[in-house]
């Protein structure tokens, strides 16, 4: 289980949290880069699976990024659970 990503243009390093409430947030992936053996370059669309370290109860998603484009941002295209 985890999160699939559909980005537009992806982060240098990409970290999920969830929370159970809401309130209260545990890293389900800790911080890591993009694979790089998928044969595209970082400013290309791809859609990236991301596992969680454990099944867990999630009542909310929180995706953080770091190591933005050159131009200075990120792009999601959509996002969905995976069970």
């Amino acid at each position: 289980e985890g999160i699939k990503i559909d980005w537009a243009y992806a982060p240098g390093e990409v970290r999920v949290r969830t929370s159970p409430d809401g309130e209260n947030w545990v890293t389900a992936v800790d911080w890591t880069r993009e694979p790089q053996s998928a044969g595209h370059t970082t400013w290309e669309s791809f859609v990236q699976d991301l596992n969680f370290d454990h099944q867990r109860h999630v009542a909310a998603v929180e995706v953080d990024m770091r190591g933005p484009q050159p131009w200075n941002f990120f792009g999601i295209n959509q996002t969905a659970l995976i069970a």
